[in-house]
């Protein structure tokens, strides 16, 4: 009978001590495996564990069989449950992982590393599309190319607000690198647009003070839509703006000298100088519009100018406060004689009364001085004549009558 139990307690020596374990084992002792023939100390899978296994407790490990090579291994480094997953690279630096997405209108990104590269050639537009496997602080690259035609739409993943409009040239890339947060994708620097060679940035607000000593902030500021820089030895931004568009023009108010600027959108007072306007094509110093569209308001000296009005009565004069005044011309001549323009004298223009000295041939006349010579005259009448009988009842002394 003691042969045979001796016989059954040597048989796991002879199955060289294989066990297996069932079930949570805690050692607290010291676990030594460097004599054994194979370690296989990780559970074994495919595909990455983030958000499919969760972690409990810092430090578990998961060897991900069909990652990048040098990139198999992944950490439980979060507490909590479910604890995050971080995967554990080559020391050299993990090497990008590249994968070419087939066209969608809503095609799914998946990260299968912490260095992961799409690619992306539109061949319609993108109405959606989603980000998957991402994993914190992991590195996601986007190309997103124009096939020949161009103009194609692109929609960003949810959390990638940042994100830069693509270019829509046909046959350009956008290419833009992230950082993945967990839940939101940082643009590590600005985008480039292949083969053109562009930038493209997210627009930011102001930076709310000045950068440090020998620093400069530079952004695409998105209330003026312009490139912008501000040095740090001064808070007053130095725009940069293109030479085309509606609002991203350098603005006057930027200027060092806008206290004397003239504008056109605003009231302007000249202090000093001489404005000469005389090479100018054309002058319209004035407000015009119909009479009754005059200002309610105005300042001594300003000029309105009535379109409505008489001929040559146009103008009226702020000559009070608020108070208006047509410049009527009674002191001008607006003809002579009916006419206007350049007036030559013509018959009849005036009466012998009207000419100073003039003899009046229906009227009397007397001489008061010089000599009346008719020597030259081919005939002379200087008497009335009629018959005896009609002879006139007055006479002045001196006067002739032939009968």
């Amino acid at each position: 009978m003691k042969r045979i139990l001796f016989s059954l307690l040597a048989i796991p020596v002879a199955l060289c001590a294989q066990t297996t374990i069932n079930g949570g084992r805690i050692i607290k002792g010291i676990w030594d495996a460097s004599g054994s023939i194979r370690s296989l100390p990780n559970r074994t899978g495919t595909r990455s564990p983030v958000g499919r296994d969760s972690c409990t407790t810092p430090g578990e490990t998961y060897f991900q069989s069909d990652a990048t090579p040098g990139q198999n291994l992944w950490v439980c480094t979060g507490s909590g449950t479910p604890g995050a997953w971080s995967q554990i690279s080559a020391g050299t630096g993990a090497a990008p992982v590249s994968s070419t997405v087939p066209f969608n209108a809503t095609p799914v990104f998946t990260v299968t590393g912490p260095i992961q590269e799409f690619t992306l050639t539109l061949t319609g537009n993108v109405t959606s599309s989603t980000l998957s496997g991402a994993i914190a602080n992991g590195i996601v690259i986007f190309d997103v190319c124009q096939d020949a035609t161009g103009n194609r739409t692109f929609v960003w993943p949810a959390g990638f607000s940042a994100a830069p409009a693509i270019s829509s040239v046909a046959g350009s890339c956008t290419t833009q690198a992230f950082i993945w947060t967990g839940s939101t994708a940082n643009p590590i620097a600005p985008a480039n647009n292949t083969p053109y060679l562009v930038s493209s940035v997210p627009e930011l607000a102001a930076p709310a003070t000045p950068p440090g000593a020998g620093l400069a902030s530079l952004w695409a500021d998105s209330i003026r839509h312009t490139f912008t820089a501000a040095e740090n030895n001064s808070a007053n931004a130095h725009i940069m703006p293109r030479t085309a568009g509606s609002n991203d023009q350098l603005a006057s108010t930027d200027l060092a000298d806008s206290a004397s600027l003239a504008r056109m959108n605003a009231s302007n007072t000249f202090t000093a100088g001489t404005q000469d306007f005389r090479a100018a094509a054309h002058t319209l110093p004035a407000v015009t519009g119909v009479t009754a569209a005059r200002p309610t308001t105005c300042t001594i000296g300003e000029m309105y100018f009535g379109t409505d009005a008489t001929a040559g009565q146009n103008w009226f004069y702020c000559t009070a406060a608020n108070t208006w005044t047509q410049q009527v011309n009674t002191g001008n001549i607006t003809n002579v004689f009916g006419r206007t323009g350049a007036v030559t004298a013509q018959s009849g223009d005036y009466t012998a009364a009207q000419v100073t000295n003039a003899v009046a041939t229906n009227a009397s006349n007397v001489d008061t001085a010089g000599t009346q010579d008719f020597r030259a005259a081919a005939h002379t009448l200087p008497a009335v004549t009629g018959l005896t009988s009609a002879r006139p009842s007055t006479c002045t002394v001196g006067e002739m009558y032939f009968a």
